[in-house]
């Protein structure tokens, strides 16, 4: 017997895990830039993750054609740096990840980018 009619409702199931990037970090990532000005979009963002964040930001801006920058821990998995890099995105590997919003701020301010907040956005939350 299925667990939908042992329980008398029906269940449908969404598995992320079939997502291009394996989560559901694009469908945010997406909201915030389709927001973004021509002028943003152009100049490029810029995000803090160690993973599904990383490449959902990444993954969304290649489609886009817009630069993206990723500041990840020095800790971060090989694989999760090279899934980030796969999707064109510049990765800047540094410190701890309480280091990271530090960093991100001070490379956001030299290069004009528009901040992706991996969880304190509006429009992240959202999309996700």
């Amino acid at each position: 017997m299925i667990l939908g009619e042992r329980t008398g409702v029906n269940l449908s199931f969404k598995a992320e895990v079939f997502q291009k990037t394996g989560s559901f970090k694009p469908r945010g990532a997406f909201n915030k830039l389709l927001s973004l000005t021509d002028e943003e979009k152009r100049r490029g963002v810029i995000t803090i993750s160690s993973g599904n964040h990383a490449q959902g930001v990444a993954y969304a801006s290649h489609l886009m054609g817009n630069p993206a920058t990723v500041i990840m821990p020095e800790t971060t998995p090989e694989n999760k740096v090279n899934a980030t890099r796969a999707y064109s995105a510049e990765v800047i590997l540094h410190g701890r990840a309480e280091d990271l919003l530090a960093k991100c701020l001070e490379v956001q301010k030299e290069r004009n980018l528009t901040m992706v907040h991996p969880f304190d956005d509006p429009l992240i939350i959202a999309g996700q």
